[in-house]
């Protein structure tokens, strides 16, 4: 029965890897910028991109180790932290998060030597960095976790008044 959670959260990581390559080569068919939405304040499209580096394309010319060893480290010890979690309060949300999009981008830079971003965004007329469905998680998953944390510390910070 303690199995079970950690069960579940592999075979989640697993289809979002899963959907995540198939999302990636519907992307690598539009030859131009698809618009999937457009407002008055910002626009998205699918447009194909090849991100060698890290965040941004940052760390693109430094050595294949660090692209791919890195992040394995990296998502080696977010799965454990959120085993930990699974097995004392079962709430591993921001953990699970974080290793579905890692170990898409993982899987990208194993097989195709570099990351496959699709999601191209204009904000206020500014283009942003373009992205995809494991980069959206990996941020949701910190911004969680983050904030998980700082309701823990408040808790602990009041209940010793």
């Amino acid at each position: 029965s303690a199995m079970l959670p950690m069960l579940f959260a592999v075979v989640l990581v697993v289809l979002f890897v899963l959907l995540e390559e198939y999302i990636k080569q519907a992307a690598a068919a539009c030859v131009v910028p698809c618009v999937i939405i457009t407002t008055k304040f910002f626009t998205v499209s699918v447009l194909a991109s090849l991100n060698s580096g890290f965040s941004f394309g940052l760390g693109g010319a430094l050595p294949h180790f660090f692209h791919v060893g890195l992040p394995l480290i990296l998502i080696a010890a977010v799965f454990c932290e959120g085993i930990v979690r699974l097995r004392t309060d079962r709430a591993a949300y921001a953990e699970l998060l974080i290793v579905s999009g890692g170990c898409a981008n993982l899987y990208d830079r194993i097989v195709h030597g570099a990351v496959r971003d699709y999601l191209a965004t204009t904000l206020w007329g500014y283009e942003m960095p373009i992205i995809n469905m494991g980069d959206v998680l990996i941020v949701l998953g910190v911004a969680l976790f983050l904030l998980r944390e700082l309701c823990v510390y408040r808790s602990m910070r009041c209940s010793k008044r």
